[in-house]
């Protein structure tokens, strides 16, 4: 059986993280995914995605049953901290909180196919990744000399799976 380039959560983090990267963040941090930390980095964005649900929602045609699906993405911004006794802009990491937050409020993505291709993706018909809910910025406690904001929005997209 055959899996749907829906179904296939690598695909919607390709998509997400490529958009992501592509954003002009203040500071210009370096780009991780999951648990990654950039050698020397001074500033760095880190990426995790947290599957929420899926809700079965019908039939997309007659072989294939549709759910609304759910994905949490956060991003951790780590900036260097004015106790560090450099020359610091103490609202880097606030503006760059705010451009992720603004591009996360406009995200509406056409989905590609990876699996086959990942250096020339596809585009999936009609299968679109949206946001929900505006995204939200925490501010966290300071670490290793960090100041530190999350953000995170949570994403829908249409899974198809064969009936």
């Amino acid at each position: 059986m055959t899996i749907d380039p829906t179904a296939r959560y690598t695909n919607i983090r390709a998509r997400v993280t490529g958009y992501l990267t592509g954003l002009t963040v203040s500071g210009s941090p370096s780009w991780v995914t999951e648990l990654g930390q950039p050698v020397g980095a001074t500033r760095w964005a880190r990426i995790t995605y947290v599957p929420i649900r899926e809700t079965w929602a019908g039939r997309y045609t007659g072989s294939q049953i549709v759910a609304d699906s759910r994905i949490l993405v956060v991003i951790d911004l780590f900036y260097e901290q004015a106790d560090t006794g450099a020359s610091v802009d103490l609202y880097a990491v606030d503006r760059a909180a705010d451009d992720v937050a603004h591009g996360l409020r406009s995200l509406a993505l056409s989905l590609l196919d990876y699996s086959s291709t990942p250096a020339a993706p596809t585009t999936v018909s009609g299968a679109r990744i949206f946001v929900v809910e505006p995204p939200t910025i925490t501010r966290l406690d300071p670490s290793g000399g960090r100041a530190r904001r999350q953000v995170s929005a949570e994403l829908r997209w249409y899974l198809r799976h064969a009936a």
